[in-house]
């Protein structure tokens, strides 16, 4: 799957992705042991449990405004669910392969990953056949199919956040 399944989507403002580090810093990371993410993660549901948030509010009501239509218009795709979304915390101890961690595939139908903050050096996503890394602005979603292969470039100084949102088809009986 080539460059056309990759897009962009501007969701969240500089100063929201600064109060959503802040609130996922406090309410604290734990390391991820599988092949789904790299780094420290955080729970939507946890920081809105622990900070008395309403981020999974907010998060709906940017899936019916702006996600649903933007998923139907490029992807064909209407009323995917989706699961808790994870903000995610790299940063340059983590130990790199040739462009980052190891090869992977999400295990959703699409991934939205947002890039929260710009304080760092390096990090983006590299898809396979490729050896350009794709790093969206602040604020940014950047969309691609759960299928294609990828790594995360390894951050090279600072600290990178981001928020990955897998989306799926309802299972069928």
């Amino acid at each position: 799957m080539g460059r056309d399944y990759r897009s962009a989507i501007l969701l969240f403002t500089p100063q929201d992705g600064v109060t959503l580090i802040a609130r996922a810093e406090a309410t604290g990371f734990t390391p991820v042991d599988d092949s789904t993410a790299h780094g420290l993660v955080c729970s939507i549901g946890a920081i809105d449990e622990k900070c008395d948030t309403s981020y999974a509010e907010t998060l709906l009501n940017l899936y019916n405004t702006r996600v649903n239509p933007f998923l139907i218009k490029n992807y064909g795709e209407a009323n995917l669910l989706y699961l808790d979304p994870l903000v995610i915390r790299e940063d340059s101890t983590a130990e790199p392969t040739a462009f980052g961690r190891k090869w992977q595939t999400d295990h959703s139908l699409i991934t939205i990953s947002v890039k929260l903050n710009h304080s760092y050096e390096g990090g983006g996503i590299v898809f396979e056949g490729t050896s350009e890394v794709v790093s969206q602005g602040t604020g940014w979603g950047l969309t691609y199919l759960g299928s294609q292969l990828h790594t995360s470039h390894y951050v090279e100084s600072g600290v990178r956040y981001t928020l990955r949102w897998s989306f799926y088809r309802e299972a069928t009986k």
